[in-house]
C-alpha cells in the first residue's frame, strides 16, 4: 500500500499539484461540520433557561452559516477534486496505452498477459476503483482521520475507558472488513479471465462484420450458451465474495449493536445520577456517536485504500516489467550502436537474409511450429514461400520482422545476425503486408502513409501501383475519405479486394528494401490478380522480397519457390525445377490444376503460366 501511495501522490504532484492543498482545505471543512453540532445545540440547551433569546438566536444562526458553508464548500471541492482525479487518470491510461504498445510483441502470445492487460485496464478505467478508487478515498479519509481525532480528544474527557472500548470495537470491525477485502482480492485473479472471456464475446456479438454470419447462421442460441458458460462461472465467484461480505457485515452489526447498548446504557445511568447535566448528556451521546461513525468510515476507507491497492500493485508491476523490456531493448540497440562501429543498415540497398537452425514454439504449446529451418535469400532475389495451411509460414515472417523470437538458431542480415541492428533501423527495411492486416478508422492517405504530412506525389503513385487509383477517384473525397464508421458517421468500408490493395500501396509507400506479402492476392478477383503478378517485378526490383501463396500458379514469377512442410524447407528451387523432382510441389501443383480446369471462369494455371513467361 505504502508503494501505491508514493507513486499516486506522486502523479497527483506531477499532473495537478492543486489536488493537494485541495485535500488539506477539504479536509478542515470536513473535521469541523461534526463539532458546530455538537457545540451550538449545547450552547443552546445551557442557555435556554436564562432568557437571553438574542444569544440563543445568534448561536443557532452562526451555527448553522458555518454548517451550511461547509457543506456548500466541501461539495463543491469534491466535485473539483473528482474532475482532477480524472485528469490524472486519464495520464495513467496514457501511460498504460504506451506501454502496451512498446511491450515485445511475443508477450501478447501468452493468455496470462492478455488476462493481466484486461486486469489492469480495469484499475485506471474505473473511477471508482483502482487508482480513482484510491484518489477519492483519500480526499474523505483525511478529513475523518482529523475528525475522528477532534471527537476523541472530546470522548476522552468523559472516560478514558469508553473511549477505549469504542477504539477496540472499532478495531474490531476493520478486521472484519479488512478479512472481507483480502477474500476478495485472493478472487481477483479468478474473476478477470472469466470477465475478459465474456467481455472478447459480448465484443463477438456486436461487431457488425460478424453480424451477417449471426442472423443467417441463426447463432443466437449458441452464443446465449457460451456467453451463460461464462456468467455461470463467473457468478460463483461474485456469490462466494458475496457470502464472505455478507458474514462480515452482520459480525460488525452485532458488535456495533452491542457497543451501541453498552455504551447509551451506561450514558443514561450517569445522566439519571445527575452525573451529566443536559447539555453534556446531549454532547457526549451525539459525540460518542459522531466519534463512531467517523472512525468507522475512516476504518473502512482505510481497508478499501488496501483493497484497492492490491488491485493497483499490478499495474505498477506491469509497467516496472514493460519498462525493464522496454530498457533492456534500448540497451541492446545501444551495443547494436556501438558494435557497429555507427555503421547503420543501408536502407536503399536490398540485403541478403538467412535463417540457419531456426527453430521457433508458440508458448503453451508443445509442438514446434518451426525445426531446424535454413533458408538463405540472396540480395535482390524474390522468393515464394508455399505450403498447406498451418505449416508455420506467417510465423516464419513473423520472425523476419523480430516480432517474435527464435527459440533456437540465428536470422542474419547481410551475414549479420539480427539482434546487432537495432529495432528501429531494421524496421526501417521492411514492408509488409500481413495476412490479418488492419484498417484505421482515419483517412485512406493516413491509412496508406501513416504520417501527417504526406509526400502527395509519392502517393499518387502507390495508388496507381497498386491498382487503387481509380476507385480513389470515384469518391467525393477521394483519399481524404474516412474509413470505418469510429471517427467519422460518413465513414466508409472497402470491399475485401480493395483492402488488400490498399495494404499493399502502404508496403510501397514505406518504400522498404524488403517486401514480404503474406497472401496479398487471397481477395483479389482474378483480373486483378493477374494485374498484380504482372506489375510484381516493377514493384519488387531493387528489392530483396518474400511472397507467401496457397496459388502454387502464382509463384512463377518468382526467382526460387520455397516449400515448408514439418516445420522446415522440403524442397527449394524454381517452378520448372521443383516441377521436374515430382515431389510435394508438384503433387500440390497438379491437384490445384485439376481444381482450376474444373472452373471454367477461372483462368487455368497453363494460362497463367503463358502470361507469367
Amino acid at each position: 500500500m505504502k508503494r501505491t501511495l508514493r507513486f499516486l501522490f506522486n502523479r497527483i504532484w506531477m499532473y495537478d499539484r492543486l489536488m493537494i492543498p485541495i485535500i488539506a482545505v477539504f479536509s478542515v471543512l470536513f473535521a469541523i461540520y461534526p463539532f458546530v453540532w455538537l457545540i451550538v445545540p449545547k450552547y443552546i440547551i445551557d442557555r435556554a433557561g436564562s432568557g437571553n433569546i438574542s444569544a440563543i438566536v445568534l448561536a443557532a444562526i452562526a451555527g448553522g452559516a458555518v454548517a451550511g458553508l461547509s457543506v456548500l464548500a466541501t461539495n463543491f471541492l469534491r466535485g473539483n477534486y473528482r474532475m482532477r482525479m480524472n485528469n490524472v487518470r486519464y495520464f495513467l491510461i496514457r501511460d498504460l496505452l504506451r506501454a502496451s504498445l512498446q511491450m515485445p510483441y511475443e508477450m501478447t502470445l501468452a493468455p496470462e498477459t492478455l488476462d493481466e492487460i484486461h486486469t489492469i485496464q480495469y484499475t485506471v478505467t474505473n473511477p471508482r476503483e483502482g487508482a480513482g478508487g484510491i484518489i477519492l478515498l483519500l480526499l474523505q479519509l483525511f478529513g475523518g482521520l482529523l475528525a475522528s481525532i477532534g471527537l476523541m480528544g472530546l470522548m476522552s474527557t468523559l472516560s478514558v475507558w469508553v473511549m477505549l472500548i469504542m477504539l477496540l470495537i472499532v478495531i474490531l470491525t476493520f478486521i472484519m472488513h479488512n478479512k472481507a477485502d483480502q477474500f476478495e482480492e485472493k478472487q481477483w485473479d479468478r474473476q478477470y479471465p472469466e470477465y475478459r472471456r465474456f467481455q472478447g464475446l459480448m465484443d463477438f456479438s456486436i461487431d457488425p462484420a460478424n453480424g451477417k454470419d449471426i442472423r443467417l447462421y441463426g447463432l443466437f442460441p449458441i452464443l446465449k450458451s457460451y456467453a451463460a458458460e461464462s456468467t455461470n462461472r463467473a457468478v460463483v465467484i461474485i456469490n462466494a465474495i458475496q457470502s464472505r461480505r455478507f458474514t462480515s457485515q452482520a459480525i460488525v452489526a452485532l458488535l456495533d449493536f452491542v457497543r451501541d447498548g453498552l455504551l447509551y446504557s451506561w450514558l443514561i445511568l450517569q445522566f439519571l445520577n445527575e452525573k451529566l447535566s443536559p447539555s453534556d448528556f446531549y454532547l457526549y451521546t451525539t459525540g460518542i456517536t459522531a466519534f463512531v461513525v467517523f472512525l468507522q468510515s475512516s476504518m473502512k476507507d482505510m481497508a478499501s485504500i488496501k483493497r484497492e491497492s492490491s488491485k493497483f500493485m499490478k499495474y505498477l508491476n506491469f509497467m516496472d516489467k514493460i519498462d525493464n523490456k522496454i530498457r533492456q531493448q534500448s540497451e541492446a540497440d545501444e551495443q547494436a550502436r556501438i558494435s557497429s562501429g555507427g555503421a547503420g543498415i543501408n536502407i536503399s540497398e536490398a540485403p541478403s537474409l538467412e535463417l540457419k537452425d531456426v527453430s521457433f514454439t508458440y508458448p503453451g504449446s508443445d509442438r514446434a511450429v518451426l525445426k531446424h529451418l535454413n533458408l538463405s535469400i540472396p540480395a535482390g532475389q524474390k522468393l515464394a514461400l508455399v505450403g498447406e495451411n498451418g505449416t508455420g509460414k506467417s510465423t516464419l515472417v513473423k520472425l523476419l520482422c523480430r516480432l517474435y523470437r527464435p527459440d533456437s538458431g540465428l536470422i542474419l542480415l547481410n551475414g549479420r545476425p539480427v539482434d546487432q541492428y537495432t529495432e528501429e533501423e531494421y524496421h526501417k527495411l521492411l514492408s509488409v503486408v500481413f495476412q490479418d492486416a488492419m484498417v484505421f478508422p482515419f483517412s485512406i492517405s493516413d491509412n496508406i502513409t501513416l504520417q501527417s504530412a504526406p509526400d502527395e506525389a509519392k502517393l499518387r503513385c502507390v495508388l496507381e501501383s497498386s491498382g487503387l487509383a481509380e476507385h480513389i477517384e470515384s469518391l467525393p473525397l477521394k483519399e481524404k475519405t474516412i474509413l470505418l464508421r469510429i471517427l467519422d458517421d460518413d465513414g466508409i468500408d472497402l470491399s475485401g479486394g480493395q483492402r488488400q490493395k490498399m495494404y499493399l500501396a502502404r508496403a510501397l509507400y514505406k518504400g522498404g528494401s524488403v517486401i514480404l506479402l503474406d497472401e496479398p492476392s487471397a481477395a483479389l478477383d482474378p483480373l486483378a490478380e493477374y494485374e498484380l503478378y504482372r506489375k510484381y517485378d516493377d514493384l519488387t526490383r531493387g528489392k530483396t522480397s518474400i511472397f507467401i501463396s496457397h496459388r502454387l500458379s502464382s509463384t512463377r514469377f518468382c526467382d526460387r519457390i520455397a516449400l515448408l512442410k514439418d516445420g522446415s524447407i522440403k524442397e527449394l528451387g524454381t517452378h520448372e525445377e521443383l516441377m521436374a523432382l515430382d515431389g510435394e510441389y508438384a503433387r500440390l501443383f497438379e491437384i490445384q490444376a485439376k481444381y482450376y480446369a474444373e472452373q471454367s471462369n477461372t483462368p487455368k494455371p497453363e494460362e497463367l503460366e503463358e502470361l507469367y513467361a
